[in-house]
This record gives structure tokens, C-alpha cells and sequence, in this order.
């Protein structure tokens, strides 16, 4: 598994994620308005997980992009576990 890191927190709501061991990139807003922009595909299959920390809102959120297609996500599905996650 490789380590995703957020690199970019951009004006329109978009992050900026990036993997140092094979280059896989994308920009993602979450929930409500959940959308995934793939940059760089990277290595497709390895399974990549991200951490950050955010200072003054949630002490600790996590990713885990899993190699699915990603045109076959349930945005309501996405919204409801982000949702159910506490902190």
C-alpha cells in the first residue's frame, strides 16, 4: 500500500493529493459536493491510503483509494460513511 499525501488546499474546495512512490495525483473535493479528478494514474495496482491533519477542524481524517472505477461510486454511499465517521 502506498501513502497518499495532500499536498494543495486550493481556492475552489479542491485538495491536491499525490503519491511520492509511483505518482499517482488527484484533486478531490468531499461530500456534498463529492468529486474526484485523476491527474496521474500512478501505479493502478496498489491500493493507497492517505492521512492528514487539519488544524482547527478535525483532528484526524483519513483516505483509502482502493483500485475500483471510480465512475461506479455511489455519491450518496460516499456521503453516508463520511457522514457516520466520528471524530
Amino acid at each position: 500500500m502506498h501513502e497518499m499525501k495532500m499536498i494543495e488546499r486550493m481556492d475552489d474546495g479542491f485538495e491536491r493529493w499525490s503519491c511520492e512512490e509511483c505518482g499517482r495525483e488527484f484533486l478531490m473535493k468531499w461530500p456534498p459536493n463529492y468529486e474526484k479528478v485523476i491527474i496521474s494514474t500512478g501505479n493502478e495496482m496498489i491500493d493507497h491510503c492517505g492521512i492528514r491533519q487539519d488544524a482547527g477542524t478535525s483532528p484526524l481524517f483519513a483516505i483509502v483509494t482502493l483500485n475500483v472505477d471510480s465512475t461506479n461510486i455511489d455519491h450518496d454511499d460516499i456521503s453516508r460513511l463520511v457522514d457516520g465517521i466520528e471524530f
